[in-house]
């Protein structure tokens, strides 16, 4: 054929083949991500969560610069200076687009692309006076991880009310060898109470248990019951001042 004439004429045998890298053709590479590769994306999405660029670029000298902006006003978190509420609202106007040009179809069919939750935001008093603390569990998303978030979550509900908030933390990137399950408590201090991979990894050092059981439950329990206390508020800790040199 001509192709092979072509080739002929300018030296070649046979029609060369080309790999795949010298090609246009694009191939999905569907092995396992590494651990640096997780640890990367796991950065890339906590910084999707927790950075603004824009609001780290706002000085209180700025003239754009509004009470809002003041981490120490009420109503921080709401500045029109903040990106985030056009957003919200361009997608509430394509979102109530669709709702109407699809009005014949089912919920259910709509829901498949889009859905919408309403929270009602309500001022407590009560909780704001009782709170002492923000309890944070850390996990994969593991069935038994998250049955055991929910036990915990429970018992100090039973035990502090409103005093300590229980945040269940998933993450999504941690897979089961990983031997992930912390627990710290964000109070006066910030504190590690549990922490199954330390456990693995750092047995010397770390001497709690892996697993929280119904006795490390309580430790749990009475440890946050010390630390939210004025007694713990208004001590030190010798730690505090390793770094004096007499």
């Amino acid at each position: 054929n001509e192709l092979k004439k072509y080739y002929h004429g300018i030296g070649y045998d046979s029609i060369p083949k080309k790999e795949s890298s010298e090609t246009g053709i694009i191939t999905l590479d569907e092995s396992p991500m590494d651990d640096e590769e997780r640890e990367m994306m796991a950065l890339e999405n906590w910084m999707d969560e927790v950075f603004n660029e824009e609001s780290e670029n706002l000085m209180f000298d700025d003239e754009n610069f509004e009470p809002r902006d003041n981490v120490f006003d009420e109503d921080y978190g709401s500045s029109s200076t903040d990106g985030t509420s056009a957003v919200e609202e361009k997608f509430m106007k394509e979102f109530e687009a669709f709702e109407r040009e699809f009005s014949e179809e089912s919920q259910e069919w709509r829901d498949q692309f889009a859905t919408v939750e309403r929270y009602e935001y309500k001022d407590d008093p009560e909780g704001q006076k009782e709170f002492r603390g923000h309890l944070v569990v850390a996990c994969p998303p593991e069935d038994d991880d998250l049955k055991l978030a929910e036990k915990i979550t429970e018992r100090f509900g039973e035990e502090f009310g409103k005093a300590v908030f229980v945040e269940t933390r998933v993450l999504g990137h941690a897979r089961p060898q990983d031997n992930v399950f912390e627990v710290w408590l964000e109070s006066y201090e910030i504190d590690l109470l549990h922490s199954k991979r330390q456990a693995f990894i750092n047995s010397k050092v770390w001497k709690g248990p892996s697993e929280v059981d119904d006795e490390q439950l309580e430790y749990l329990v009475d440890r946050v019951k010390y630390l939210i206390s004025d007694e713990h508020r208004y001590s030190y800790r010798m730690s505090d001042f390793s770094d004096i040199k007499a």
